[in-house]
């Protein structure tokens, strides 16, 4: 697979250049979609469509604020779009242009921001946590009798988790003039519409119940959103910004605005095949020389290639975890209607789109929203049904541990399901890495823990769990595997005893 990425170069001859600031940001940010894309499929892993519907944004900030004034905070507290970010920090050169090679790599650039990047502030990835880190910034300057300016970039699904709104709540009576919270509204959250998903409603007027200033703009449009930006500088109290964008914003065929409500969006995480790429690249391509043209600026840019292996996801006909947990709930839910399914926003990674289709009214979407999902499933326990919760295990097993640990006092009966569990695939970073978690579920009372080897044990898994008098936590691994030995056929799984 041949790919290309605009070099090191051209990205200094744009910044040498004397043009209006709103041309330069929109080439600027039409060159770093090129490079998201060579990232992501160099990886073979990453978040399209989310740094996609930033880049606009973060380089406006990046370029145009934090690199023109002093003691200026910029981070994304959702972490997805951490390929934008590295991009505009590589094309600034706040990060060695040599780390576009090493996005997901080892001494490289992890799947989400860490501190150990040069310029990185905060970790995240783990959502709901910028606005309170943020203000923690702002009280250390005061403490510092510094001034400073803290931009924290949110995503609109992240406004689910609770802790944002607890974040807001003191900051008109803390006076935080010094915060901006951006919000990048691309209106999906993983593979759904955030409206299909857990409706915001009327988000501009939650923000302002704060007392908080707030303003909305098209975020793809830099003279918009220049404008709110200038805006907000002249106002003493803190401060929202709400970008409508579009999530793949830049290649017509990615952008989710033109999907039906029932529709899944395709390019939130993984990579892309090499006719899609070549359609992506041509496209973008064309359309900034189109505008470099158009507006007579004398600027060009080149290409550098590289030829890598196809590194896009592949299902390779090995044990897939996922598949078979997706089967063997199906298959227990048909013939036990007191069989339940909730989920966090995951419906894809958990396995649970055919779960989904044949028990709609079993099926219940609680969003970004691990706690008050826990909380749920307990009063569903309580009043005799038997429900499944869903989400990737570091989140599932440490955001609503106390609510884990209350449903378990109760002596209700819980399957707590958490995908992606275990040190691998590390792409994503340690936000995602579950290595916490049978620590964490050790504690519960009346709590099992399984873990199943293969497409056999997961089935028995789902079996035991139902039979189970006791809250059961499944862990499994998202990742295909190849065994290496031939595994009996057993028709029964039990406690404490090796298959």
């Amino acid at each position: 697979m041949n790919l290309s990425y605009i070099n090191k170069e051209s990205f200094e001859s744009l910044r040498s250049i004397e043009i209006n600031p709103l041309h330069k940001n929109k080439i600027f940010s039409d060159l770093c979609r090129i490079n998201i894309l060579y990232m992501i499929c160099n990886a073979g892993s990453g978040h399209i469509g989310s740094s996609f519907s930033s880049i606009d944004v973060m380089s406006w900030v990046m370029g145009e604020i934090s690199n023109k004034e002093e003691n200026v905070y910029f981070f994304s507290s959702k972490g997805h779009d951490a390929p934008a970010m590295y991009c505009a920090m590589i094309s600034l050169g706040q990060l060695n242009f040599s780390l576009i090679d090493k996005l997901r790599k080892i001494d490289g650039l992890p799947g989400h921001p860490d501190i150990n990047t040069p310029n990185i502030f905060t970790n995240t990835g783990s959502l709901g946590m910028g606005i309170s880190k943020a203000k923690g910034i702002i009280k250390s300057n005061r403490l510092k009798n510094k001034n400073c300016k803290v931009f924290v970039m949110t995503g609109d699904g992240e406004l689910q988790e609770g802790q944002i709104w607890e974040s807001m709540t003191r900051l008109v009576q803390e006076k935080m003039e010094e915060l901006v919270i951006l919000v990048d509204s691309n209106k999906f959250q993983s593979d759904r519409k955030v409206s299909t998903t857990s409706d915001l409603k009327d988000l501009e007027g939650k923000f302002k119940s704060f007392g908080l200033n707030t303003v909305r703009c098209d975020g793809n449009d830099v003279e918009e959103f220049s404008k709110a930006f200038n805006s907000v500088s002249k106002q003493n109290e803190p401060s929202v910004i709400i970008l409508d964008t579009v999530k793949g914003s830049g290649v017509s065929f990615m952008e989710g605005a033109k999907l039906n409500d029932d529709e899944f969006y395709q390019f939130h995480s993984g990579s892309i095949d090499h006719e899609t790429y070549n359609k992506s690249i041509k496209e973008l391509t064309e359309g900034l020389n189109k505008y470099i043209d158009s507006n007579n600026i004398d600027y060009s840019f080149n290409f550098s290639n590289k030829e890598v292996k196809n590194k896009k996801k592949i299902n390779n006909g090995g044990e897939n975890l996922i598949n078979a947990y997706s089967k063997a709930l199906i298959r227990e839910a048909s013939h036990n209607e007191k069989i339940i399914a909730l989920d966090g926003d995951l419906i894809l990674d958990t396995g649970l789109i055919e779960f989904e289709k044949k028990f709609p009214n079993r099926f219940f979407e609680c969003g970004i929203a691990e706690q008050d999902m826990v909380s749920q499933a307990g009063s569903f326990a309580k009043e005799g049904y038997i429900p499944f919760v869903h989400s990737f295990s570091s989140f599932l097993t440490s955001r609503p541990n106390e609510q884990i640990y209350n449903n378990s006092t109760e002596k209700t009966k819980i399957v707590y399901v958490g995908s992606l569990a275990g040190l691998l695939p590390g792409g994503p970073g340690h936000s995602h890495q579950a290595v916490r978690d049978i620590a964490s579920m050790s504690g519960i009372p009346n709590l099992e823990m399984i873990q199943p080897l293969n497409e056999i044990e997961t089935a028995l898994a789902v079996k035991y769990a139902i039979n189970s008098t006791n809250n059961i936590y499944i862990r499994l691994c998202s990742l295909p595997i190849d065994l290496p030995f031939e595994y009996p056929n057993k028709n029964e799984m039990k406690r404490e005893r090796a298959q």
